[in-house]
Formats: C-alpha cells, structure tokens, sequence
C-alpha cells in the first residue's frame, strides 16, 4: 500500500483474507525500492510517502493545481472507458504482436505556427520517439513504424478546423428494450467539416432524452472535472463524451435523444420500439426479412419466436426475459438444469490482423451478455489473407466469398467460452477449384447467409472442400476439445 497510511479496517481485512501487506510508509525501510534510486536507502532509514519538491506543504500543491483529482491520472482508461496515452505506451510493451502506432497529443497549436513544439527526449528510442526541434505548422504529422525492416503500422494526426457539428462516433446499439436492464453506450464527439474530432474543443454539451429510455451515465474522463456523472449537462474533454442509456422499464414507444450545443446543430439519435411485455407469447415467423424483423421484435417484447431450420424448427428466446427462457424449456419439456442456448445481445469486433483475439473477445462478449451460472458461448470466422469472412449479407455477397476462397487454403478460427475462461481452437480448410456452376449449386443447397464464410463443411461439403487439418467440430462451429477440458459432457454425432 503506497501513499497513505492505510486505513485500520483495510488492514483487519487483509488480516483475514491471509494477504501480507507491504505497507510504503512503515516497511523495508533499509531496502531499496526499486532499480532507479541509486542508493538512496543507504542515507536516509526513512522514506517520504509519496513524491516531495521543496518547499511542499500539500497546501502549495493544492494551489499549483486547476482543481482536486477525482480520478487516478495513472492507469490505462479513464473514467469514460477512453484509453489513456499510456494505454498505447503499455500495450506496446504487452502486445508486442499487435500493430500500433501513436501520436500525442494533437496537431492543434493555433498561435504557435513556427515556435519549436519541444518535447525533451532522445530522437530515437525503443522505449518511444520524441522530437526536440519541430516547429509547428497547421497540417499533417504522421509517423511510419517499421518491424524488421518491414512496414509494420502508422499513425497521423491533423490540424483541425473549427468544430462545426456534434456526431455519433460510436452507438452501441439502436434498440433499448423496455425491461430496464439494457444499456447502450453512445460516444459523441466535436467535429470539423472533414468530420475529423476536435481535440481541443471543450464546450458545454447538454443531453436530454424523450419517451421509454433515460439517461443513466454522462462522463467526459476528465480527473478533475467534478460534475455529477448523471447531469446532463458536461463538457467535452479532448473533443470527446461518453453517454449511457437504458430502456426504461413497464415503458413501450420510441425514444429519441438531442444533443445540444451552444454554435452548434443539435444531433438527433432515434431509437427503435423500447417494447415491454409481461406475457411469453409463442409466434412463428418466417425467415425472410420481414419473419426476421418480425421475430425480433416478438424477442424484444419477451416472447419466444418458432423458426424453421434446414430439418426442424427452432425456438428462440431471449435471456434478458426469465419468463421467455422458462417458456422455451417447458415448451421443449427440458430440464431447466440442463443447457440450452441462449440469444446473447452483444457487439461484435474485427480484428483483421489479429484473428485469434477477434474470436476471443467475441465469445467472451458473447457470455458476459447472458446471465447464468453457466454459460457457454462461441465465436467463428473464417481468415484468409489478412481478411476476415463473417456471414455474408446476401447471396452475391456469399458468392464473392466462395470464389475469393477458391482453390485456396483458409483457417478457421473459434473461440469458445465458458465462465469466463476462453480457449482458442483453429483448423485449415482447403477449397476445391470452385465453377461458377458448382457454386451455384451449392448456394442452391445451403443457406450460406448463416454461415462464416458463407459455407458449412457437414452440408454438402463434398462438393467445395478438398481437405482440412485439425478439428472438424471447430469447423464446424463448436470444438469439443475445450468442453472436454472443462468436463462439459458432448453426445457423439451418430
């Protein structure tokens, strides 16, 4: 414990817990902290707590600062969920394998065009890249990092215009179910006419919200900016906010959000139905695309929806909506200790470069968003070439995907989770020289929309795959070696 004398009660419970406390103020006093002090245990048997300058009376470092800290400025994120500058510093120390480049922390100086921009340091280090001799002029600064003498990422940073409107740089999702349980989170930024954010734009934004949702969370990261996280009404910090809303629940109707700022257009963000239900009503829809708009809205409400498959029909629920779930396992006389699969409302990520933390932050997401004891969740893709091939939108698109893996050899990844571990499983496919006929035929077939890669190896398989390496279940969609691992019982396929 560092800084500060801990409190007696922390210490009492670290008592019980078994944990051993190295407490900075009281302990190892003629022991060297750590690798950079050269020496200084050896004078002084006392260490000060904390860092300490001359003169320093905490009084006259309360009076050097804007205002008191209501965050760490350590760490990686800040309170909105934003990385932190560090953040990228630590993930090139921890993430060697993962292509980055950054710079901080704008290109924004108006009034210094043809000043220096110091910034003290070597001009070239493993550790990080600074420049002592600069001058700044409005436009592009970017950096190329190279890997083994080979391209390896870039970063750019722009001088901005004026901040000329307020725009949705990232929505979690468009639908805010009525049940009071689902949050989306929204970030809003300043932009200029190239629609590139203001870094340096800190003006008051106000946030205000119509009809079966509400407004739970409003924060702009910055540490000493002490405005309730529930007021609607904030500053942008470094350009950015971070808004969170939830359905309101026993509500049904849209809802509708203005984002008002002064000089400013107010941005209008329209949600879909926010529908409640206390019912578990059994529809059976289609799985065309007015049965699927269909069946999510029945979900949404908290009903179960019946869809026809390839053999039988399906049931659906969704498990934001115990009812619901307890409908679908007396509908199919199951044990509700058993396993049963769930809908799990969740974003998704792409990470083409890195395939294997794709899956994994997908199936992870997938089963953090479903509550329950137990659950397992899975995420597939198909990789190829630096690519990443989900479901294709439509049947052109499907059969883009078939002929750009034709005669080729792609690898199939999925991640598999369950409470909260996650193990990675990949298999190679090779692809037969595909006709444009025989993929006719074989969208003819198969529903290749549903499928990653827009083909399933067990349906008709023999007419596109000439041959894999690995797991066929992983292929497939679900690996059972990891089940097995974790002693989830699997029935062989007859």
């Amino acid at each position: 414990m560092t800084h500060n004398p801990p409190a007696p009660e922390v210490l009492d419970l670290c008592d019980e817990l078994g944990m051993l406390v190295i407490d900075e103020l009281f302990d190892i006093w003629k022991h060297q902290k750590y690798d950079k002090v050269w020496g200084y245990h050896r004078y002084w048997d006392e260490w000060a707590p904390g860092s300490r300058s001359e003169g320093d009376d905490g009084a006259a470092r309360a009076n050097r600062q804007q205002s008191a800290e209501r965050s760490s400025y350590f760490g990686l994120i800040d309170l909105a969920g934003f990385p932190k500058d560090a953040y990228y510093l630590y993930q090139s120390h921890w993430a060697p394998e993962t292509k980055m480049a950054h710079i901080l922390p704008h290109w924004n100086w108006k009034g210094r065009e043809g000043e220096v921009t110091s910034c003290h340091g070597r001009e070239k280090n493993d550790f990080r890249f600074v420049w002592e001799d600069v001058k700044y002029a409005p436009g592009t600064l970017e950096v190329k990092v190279t890997k083994n003498g080979k391209a390896w990422a870039t970063a750019k940073r722009v001088t901005t215009g004026e901040t000329v409107a307020i725009a949705a740089t990232s929505v979690d999702r468009k639908t805010l179910k009525g049940n009071g349980t689902l949050t989306g989170f929204y970030e809003l930024a300043t932009v200029d006419k190239a629609g590139t954010v203001v870094p340096t734009d800190c003006r008051e934004v106000e946030f205000s919200v119509t009809g079966a949702a509400r407004l739970v969370g409003f924060c702009n990261g910055n540490p000493i900016d002490w405005t309730s996280l529930q007021d609607p009404k904030q500053r942008f910090f470094i350009g950015r906010i971070l808004a969170v809303l939830r359905g309101e629940k026993d509500q049904e109707g849209p809802a509708t959000v203005t984002v008002s700022a002064q000089g400013l257009k107010p941005l209008k963000l329209d949600f879909e139905k926010a529908v409640v239900s206390t019912q578990s009503t059994v529809e059976k829809v289609k799985t065309d695309a007015a049965g699927l708009e269909a069946a999510v809205k029945v979900l949404l409400s908290g009903g179960v929806v019946v869809i026809p498959t390839d053999t039988v029909y399906g049931l659906a629920a969704h498990p934001d909506f115990p009812e619901a779930v307890e409908r679908l396992y007396t509908i199919k006389q199951r044990d509700a200790k058993k396993p049963i699969a769930l809908l799990s409302d969740a974003p998704e990520v792409s990470y083409a470069d890195d395939p294997e933390r794709t899956v994994r932050e997908n199936a992870l997401a997938k089963g953090a968003a479903v509550k329950g004891a137990h659950v397992l969740s899975a995420d597939t893709i198909v990789w190829f070439d630096n690519r990443i091939y989900g479901k294709p939108r439509d049947l052109a698109e499907a059969k883009a995907f078939l002929r750009e893996l034709s005669g080729r050899t792609h690898i199939v990844f999925t991640g598999v989770a369950y409470n909260g571990e996650v193990k990675v499983v990949r298999s190679a496919v090779t692809f037969q020289q595909l006709t444009d006929a025989v993929i006719d035929e074989y969208v003819a077939r198969v529903r290749p929309t549903d499928r990653a890669g827009a083909y399933d190896i067990d349906e008709s398989g023999n007419l596109i795959v000439a041959g894999y390496t690995g797991s066929y279940e992983n292929i497939m969609g679900l690996p059972v070696e990891p089940l097995k691992e974790w002693g989830i019982a699997t029935v062989p396929k007859s």
